[in-house]
């Protein structure tokens, strides 16, 4: 469309108006504003497409609005550019959230490392008095008498928290998604942890001109080699 105006901004028989263009710029970059009046007919067949530029470098199509002046013949044309972040997605440059959170792993009250030293006769012994089997005397030393004492009382299991980096991005392409299960490096890592990719999802609503993109990594103190490359 931007080819189609002519030195004096008519396009046909579509005059842009005096003032036009306008501009707003704040820290987060600028808005374009041009505005146009013909026949409705005239205005709806140059409509321009979404990402479209304006005439100025850098600036994409982001809004259209066309409104009537008169029943059915004359109307106003408002075209809305900008060189924010939504231009960027618009014109095939994603837009890229990164986010950190830790997921909560409940984990058996017998592996955590306080218990590490206890035999496996230790842990039989302390679950056969949990079940009602066995006396508590049978269960000798002060660690086991620990870990049966939290037994008795309903304890079973303890947290352990485990970094999730999460990658949202948005672009106006289908995205490939896909490679979970494989040991990889995050767009951002956290000191400590090997990351395996456990997520990959994209979704698109039937009114939006943008794909959302979702990865996720999650973080142990190490994967397994033999069940994850």
């Amino acid at each position: 469309m931007d080819s189609e105006f002519d030195a004096h901004g008519t396009l046909d028989n579509i005059l842009e108006q005096p003032g036009s263009p306008t501009y707003k710029i704040d820290a987060a970059g600028g808005v374009m504003t041009r505005t146009f009046r013909g026949r409705i007919s005239v205005l709806l067949s140059k409509l321009p497409s979404l990402g479209s530029s304006g005439g100025q470098t850098g600036y994409y199509l982001v809004d259209a609005d066309i409104r009537a002046l008169t029943p059915n013949t004359f109307g106003e044309m408002v075209l809305t550019y900008t060189n924010k972040t939504e231009a960027l997605v618009l014109n095939g440059q994603p837009e890229t959230t990164i986010e950190v959170d830790w997921s909560q792993i409940a984990k058996p009250l017998a592996t955590h490392p306080k218990y590490r030293n206890l035999s496996e006769d230790d842990l039989k012994k302390i679950e056969a008095v949990v079940a009602g089997k066995a006396e508590p005397s049978e269960v000798t030393g002060e660690l086991a008498q620990n870990l049966l004492a939290k037994r008795l009382k309903g304890v079973e299991s303890y947290l352990v928290f485990a970094p999730v980096v999460r990658k949202i991005s948005k672009s106006r392409q289908s995205p490939a998604v896909g490679s979970c299960g494989k040991i990889s490096t995050p767009p951002l890592g956290v000191t400590g942890f090997v990351f395996l990719k456990t997520a990959d999802r994209s979704s698109k609503s039937n009114y939006s001109s943008t794909w959302e993109r979702t990865e996720e990594w999650t973080g142990a103190d190490s994967w397994d080699t033999d069940l994850y490359t």
